[in-house]
C-alpha cells in the first residue's frame, strides 16, 4: 500500500517550531478530530488525516507533519510551514521540525485556487465517505492522493462541480478520504460535524427500523411456531380419530362374524 507515503518531491528545510500562540486553534482542531476518530491510524498501521491553516494572505500554510497521526495530541514541534510549491513539477518546500503531510500538495491546490480559504481539514470516515460519494463534489476514482493529478482534479471540481460552494469533497480514489475547508477552521470543522451528526442520526433511525423489523420477524416466527404446534396437535387428534375409527371397524367386523354364526 502507498497510503500515507509522500508522493511529491519534498524539499525539507529543518527549522524551529512555529510559535504555539499562532496555531492554538489549529492544534485544538487537530486533536479534536483525533478524539472523534476522524484522524488516526488503521489497524494495519497506516495513518490518516491532517489539518492546515493559511498564513495571512500568502499561499504559505502551516500543516501537520507526516507520520504524526498516531499521536493523541500534537504540539508545535509536529507542525511545519509549507513555504513554496510547484504543482506542475510535483515539488513542495517546507520548513520546520518535521516534513509536511503527504497530502500537502492537495492543500496547496485549494489555497492557491481560492484565496479566501483559510483552513482545511482532511479526515477519514468510511460510512460518511460512502454516503457522500457523488452527492458532493467527488474526485475521479483513478486519481491518486497527494499528486499533481489530484491538485488538477481539485481545480476541475472548483470549475465544474461547485466545490467552492459546497466546501467539501470526497476522494473516490483515496478510500474513506474527505476534505472540508472554509474561511476559517471553525467553518471547515462544522461542515464535517454537521454531516457526521446527520449521518449518525440516519444510522440510528436505520438501526431502530432494523430492530423493529427484527421484532416483527420474531413475532412472526413465534406465530408460525404456534401455528405449527396447533397443526401438529390437529394432526395428532386426526391420527387418534383414525385409530379409533379403525378399532371401531374391527369391532364391527367381529360382531358381524359372530352374528353369522
Amino acid at each position: 500500500m502507498d497510503e500515507g507515503v509522500i508522493k511529491y518531491n519534498c524539499h525539507w528545510v529543518k527549522g524551529e517550531p512555529v510559535a504555539s500562540y499562532s496555531i492554538t486553534d489549529l492544534m485544538k482542531k487537530r486533536d479534536f478530530m483525533y478524539s472523534l476518530g476522524l484522524i488516526g491510524v488503521y489497524e494495519n498501521g497506516i495513518g490518516f488525516g491532517n489539518v492546515s491553516q493559511r498564513i495571512n494572505d500568502s499561499n504559505q500554510f502551516i500543516i501537520t507533519g507526516t507520520q504524526t497521526t498516531h499521536l493523541e495530541t500534537l504540539g508545535p514541534e509536529f507542525y511545519t510551514v509549507v513555504t513554496d510549491f510547484n504543482i506542475e513539477e510535483n515539488s513542495l518546500t517546507c520548513c520546520g521540525p518535521v516534513k509536511a503531510s503527504s497530502e500537502s500538495l492537495t492543500h496547496a491546490a485549494i489555497y492557491y485556487y481560492q484565496p479566501e480559504i483559510m483552513g482545511i481539514i482532511h479526515i477519514h470516515n468510511s460510512q460518511l465517505w460512502q454516503e457522500l460519494m457523488y452527492k458532493v463534489p467527488t474526485s475521479n476514482q483513478e486519481v491518486p492522493y497527494g499528486t499533481p493529478q489530484m491538485a488538477k482534479e481539485i481545480f476541475r471540481l472548483f470549475d465544474e462541480e461547485k466545490l467552492g460552494v459546497e466546501k467539501i469533497l470526497v476522494m473516490a480514489g483515496h478510500e474513506d478520504g474527505i476534505i472540508s475547508f472554509g474561511k476559517d477552521l471553525d467553518e471547515a470543522a462544522n461542515i464535517l460535524l454537521n454531516l457526521s451528526k446527520k449521518q449518525e442520526a440516519r444510522s440510528k433511525k436505520q438501526e431502530a427500523r432494523s430492530k423493529k423489523q427484527e421484532a416483527r420477524s420474531k413475532k412472526q416466527e413465534a406465530r408460525s411456531k404456534k401455528q405449527e404446534a396447533r397443526s401438529k396437535k390437529q394432526e395428532a387428534r386426526s391420527k387418534k380419530q383414525e385409530a379409533r375409527s379403525k378399532k371401531q371397524e374391527v369391532r364391527s367386523k367381529k360382531q358381524e362374524v359372530r352374528s353369522k354364526k
